[in-house]
C-alpha cells in the first residue's frame, strides 16, 4: 500500500439525496483504491468519468513531480528525474512537468515505476 494515502476508510456524513454510492466514500479511500491501478490507462479512463476523480487522479501531492524550472516545494518535488527515481518506491509514478528535461546519465531502477509526461503531444 502507498503510505501517502490515509487508509482510514470514512463515509461522508450526509450525502446529497440521489448521490452515487461512490461519492459517499472518503477521498483517502478512493486513492487507496487508485494506488492499486495503473497510470495508462486505468487511472487516466477514471479521471474522465468525474471532476471528483479526475481531481484526485491529478493531485500532484499523491506523485513524485519533476520540474526543471520554479521552485521546489513539498517532499515529492523534485529538479530531476534521477532524483525522483532515487526517491520513488515500487509502482510510484513520476509526472514529468510539461518542458524539456535533460538526461545527462543512465538512469537505473530496481522496481516498477510509471512516468506520465506533461507536455502536449506524445512523449
Amino acid at each position: 500500500p502507498n503510505s501517502r494515502v490515509d487508509m482510514a476508510p470514512q463515509l461522508n456524513e450526509n450525502p446529497p439525496e440521489g448521490d452515487s454510492p461512490l461519492n459517499l466514500l472518503d477521498d483517502g479511500v478512493l486513492l487507496a483504491v487508485m494506488s492499486h491501478l495503473d497510470p495508462m490507462p486505468d487511472i487516466f479512463l477514471l479521471a474522465r468519468t468525474c471532476l471528483r476523480l479526475k481531481r484526485l487522479a491529478h493531485d500532484k501531492k499523491n506523485n513524485l513531480v519533476v520540474g526543471s524550472a520554479g521552485p521546489v516545494f513539498g517532499h515529492n518535488h523534485y529538479r530531476t528525474l534521477a532524483s525522483a527515481v532515487a526517491a520513488s518506491r515500487p509502482g510510484d509514478t513520476i509526472l514529468l512537468a510539461p518542458g524539456t528535461h535533460a538526461v545527462h546519465t543512465t538512469i537505473t531502477t530496481r522496481h516498477v515505476l510509471h512516468i506520465m509526461g506533461g507536455g502536449e503531444g506524445p512523449e
